[in-house]
């Protein structure tokens, strides 16, 4: 025979949720503590009788969830499927109001609070619907690592991971930039150094400082022989 659980009451509470009061018993209920929100954790009481699900107010509504109604086991696990993606779709909009994501990074931020289904179909709801358009905003940072920041095209990758660019598309977007890792090199060391240092302990610093930039060892030798030059 399925499992019912029966609604005791059903309140809206702080953060614009329906909570939802239930007879649900204590092992039905730890099997479902994978599927739900992990903030919701904070919200139960160790004293409750009753153990309580938080629900979009949405989704409550559409299954009609009043005090007496019988839910099967299975059915309350649709339901709260359906209120994680809408509770994770709710949140990633109002990020998007905020800043810019890649997919990767709204994934993870949305992870931090929501089952990673839930996120992940809710940032797939996001490109659907073109609020985030990935390239666009990858493009920019690569440009402002490269070309504003002057790091080396190793580092701008780095930092596009970071950001939860998939290594493929990173790569692609940093190849995308002009890239002068010459002049890129200058800049650090004009503003690190009046004049280079002439001991092989320092030129050695010098190099592995700039190695740890991202900037290849070719790459260091031509800008280090252009500035010796430049001087």
């Amino acid at each position: 025979m399925p499992e019912y659980i029966t609604v005791i009451a059903a309140k809206k509470v702080k953060g614009g949720v329906i909570s939802l009061k239930t007879d649900i018993d204590e092992y039905l209920y730890d099997e479902l503590k994978t599927l739900l929100p992990h903030a919701d954790d904070r919200r139960i009481g160790s004293e409750d009788e009753y153990r309580r699900i938080y629900l979009s107010p949405a989704v409550a509504e559409k299954y009609q969830l009043r005090p007496g109604v019988r839910i099967e086991y299975a059915e309350l696990i649709e339901i709260i499927e359906a209120s994680n993606f809408a509770r994770a779709k709710s949140k990633a909009l109002s990020l998007l109001t905020g800043r810019d994501y890649s997919t990767g990074g709204l994934i993870k931020k949305l992870s931090e609070t929501y089952p990673k289904a839930a996120a992940e179909a809710a940032c797939s709801e996001m490109v659907r619907l073109g609020f985030i358009k990935e390239e666009d905003y990858g493009r920019r940072l690569a440009e402002e690592y490269i070309c504003r920041r002057g790091m080396s095209k190793r580092q701008a990758v780095m930092k596009l991971r970071d950001k939860g660019f998939d290594a493929g598309l990173a790569e692609s977007l940093a190849d995308s930039v002009e890239y002068n890792p010459t002049e890129s090199i200058n800049k650090i060391l004009s503003s690190k150094y009046g004049e280079l240092p002439t001991d092989a302990a320092g030129r050695r610093k010098m190099y592995d400082m700039l190695y740890r930039k991202g900037f290849s060892s070719a790459e260091i030798s031509a800008a280090i022989d252009e500035f010796l030059y430049d001087e």
